[in-house]
């Protein structure tokens, strides 16, 4: 193992490194020749991945190589796995593939664990790094979600590019406009009338998502 941007001095937190920034790890994970890349958060509740090609892999990934490993174990509850509206539609696809239902809740991992609860599945999380393996724990934790990833590679003897290949992204655009308040959609009729005219173009074979950021003043639009 070699860590790397693990001397702290009470400033430099998510400073160009972790989850937040994972591209500096895929450089090293090239370099080094390694096996896979861990990235996490300030508070490591938090993982993403670089395989060993350098490419970065997200929760949606790590929500799909999880639902087949825990299916294939009979150790999947529900026959399904919670995302939120976040989560590409090609984890939407690739579950249903292996024959798992995908249920989105809303942005934030309080709300996954709560639609979790709410459907009985033990497995949920969120595109941006936060698992949750409700049988172990219910909130998320890199940790524990490392050494799941760790086991599936392990067991199923294949490369971490390998054990995740099989999710096929859709091309992903999000774009930030800044607000001065938080108005509900509904109340301008052109923006409701935009939103339906591109949502009978893709005609279910892409996704369109605007909604409110929880904790900055933005309106976060979302296409697939």
């Amino acid at each position: 193992m070699i860590p790397i941007f693990n001397a702290p001095d009470g400033k430099n937190i998510n400073r160009r490194c972790g989850s937040l920034h994972p591209y500096n790890l895929a450089r090293h994970v090239v370099a080094a020749r390694a096996d896979l890349g861990i990235a996490y958060d300030g508070d490591a509740d938090r993982a993403l991945w670089v395989d060993e090609k350098g490419r970065i892999l997200n929760g949606d990934h790590t929500l799909f190589v999880q639902a087949g490993f825990m299916k294939d174990r009979g150790r999947l509850k529900s026959g399904a796995v919670v995302a939120t509206t976040m989560s590409n539609i090609g984890l939407e696809k690739g579950l249903r593939d292996i024959g798992v239902e995908l249920v989105r809740a809303r942005v934030g991992d309080k709300y996954v664990l709560e639609k979790m609860m709410e459907i009985g599945a033990n497995l949920g999380g969120e595109r941006s790094g936060h698992t949750i393996f409700l049988d172990d724990c219910p909130t998320g934790d890199g940790i524990l979600t490392s050494l799941r990833m760790l086991e599936a590679m392990l067991e199923a003897q294949v490369s971490f590019s390998g054990l995740a290949g099989g999710l096929k992204e859709f091309p992903q655009v999000l774009h930030n406009v800044r607000v001065r308040e938080k108005l509900d959609f509904k109340q301008f009729p052109e923006i409701v009338r935009t939103m339906d005219e591109i949502r009978a173009v893709l005609a279910g074979a892409g996704r369109l998502d605007v909604r409110y950021s929880g904790t900055e003043p933005l309106a976060r639009v979302m296409i697939e």
